[in-house]
């Protein structure tokens, strides 16, 4: 049993450290290249020479961004059945991990049993906003709140860093918050977005159907 939870540990590790890869390299070079010819096909409608290879390469990449998103959700993808001990184990771990941001974590999602695709999907939406938190917020504080009511459940991730502003550079902004808002859909629930405006931070609500 314990060379099987190592084993697994091992591997879990591995695919966050490719997925970490993928985001922070392969996926923002590819916006990157499809930015530089969107830019190049706008300034060029009389030049067919440049115009059209322009389009061509801004329909090639962003159907390599739709590769890149569902790679990573199958890497990410954790197999879990206890959504509490789930977020529970997330939230030390990633305490430890960052020392520097304070994290409040409370659910009160009950007793009765959850789908596993539905505890699938939490999970996965909530380590993809506290890796946005991390990597864009400059946040000090960050709180998580996970509430089943009726045949919802709903989480609400909020921080007091920067905001969502209009830079590219922030929490939830990007390919983070396009494979979250993926992810919720394709489980038929809904992701809002709130700026409280810099210093005061963002606020992410999702709502997934927990009958689903």
């Amino acid at each position: 049993h314990e060379l099987a939870h190592r084993v697994q540990a091992r591997l879990e590790d591995e695919r966050r450290l490719l997925a970490r890869e993928l985001h922070d390299e392969l996926a923002q070079g590819i916006t990157a290249v499809r930015a530089l010819a969107g830019a190049i096909a706008q300034r060029t409608p009389d030049q067919p020479a440049l115009h059209h290879p322009a389009k061509n390469i801004v329909a090639v990449t962003g159907e390599m961004q739709d590769g890149v998103k569902a790679i990573l959700y199958r890497l990410r993808a954790v197999l879990v059945h206890d959504l509490a001990t789930a977020i529970a184990h997330e939230c030390t771990r990633w305490e430890l991990l960052h020392p520097h941001i304070a994290l409040s974590c409370r659910m009160d999602i009950g007793t009765a049993p959850l789908a596993a695709e539905l505890t699938q999907t939490a999970l996965r939406v909530v380590q993809e906003g506290l890796t946005n938190i991390v990597r864009h917020a400059k946040a000090t504080r960050a709180e998580l709140w996970i509430e089943r009511k009726g045949g919802w459940l709903d989480i609400r991730l909020s921080d007091n860093g920067c905001g969502l502003g209009s830079a590219t550079s922030h929490a939830g902004s990007g390919l983070g918050l396009t494979i979250a808002r993926a992810i919720v859909r394709d489980h038929g629930g809904d992701l809002t977005a709130l700026s409280e405006g810099k210093g005061r931070g963002a606020t992410f609500t999702i709502e997934l159907p927990a009958s689903a």
